[in-house]
């Protein structure tokens, strides 16, 4: 029996549900290694902040008569209460319920990835495009 190759112009005369699929690329691209400022910049800001911020602490205890010179008092207070804040934030990401929501996170995307190269059929099939049909308005009867 000869073998019967459809063309183009033939599948475009079908429907769209009778149309074979286009075949799929292949979505799972290789990850490109990154340096290593990009995996620890995160943490050096962190870092960075954090001393920053127990050096002001330790600045105003040892210190405390160079902070009435020219005003710096208020503006040294109003920066350590901001970095006090953002400390907090960094602690509580970094140690807090933050840091296992995001390796949950992370492990899922490459769960994901995983079972869809797996999985990804190569011929899908097509389903219609029918609309659903409108729910009636007459009331519900129990037996």
């Amino acid at each position: 029996m000869p073998e019967h190759n459809t063309t183009e112009t033939e599948n475009q005369d079908k429907p769209a549900a009778v149309q074979p699929a286009a075949p799929r690329r292949n979505s799972a691209k290789p990850k490109k290694e990154k340096s290593w400022l990009d995996k620890n910049i995160h943490s050096l800001l962190a870092s960075g902040i954090l001393l920053l911020t127990f050096f002001l602490y330790w600045k105003i205890i040892m210190y405390p008569a160079d902070l009435g010179k020219n005003g710096m008092k208020e503006i040294l207070i109003y920066i350590v209460g901001a970095l006090t804040t953002v400390s907090t934030q960094i602690v509580s990401y970094y140690f807090g319920s933050s840091s296992g929501s995001a390796s949950k996170s992370e492990e899922l995307h490459d769960l994901r990835d995983k079972t869809h190269a797996v999985n990804a059929p190569s011929n899908p099939t097509s389903v219609p495009n029918n609309p659903p049909s409108e729910p009636s308005n007459s009331p519900i009867v129990q037996p």
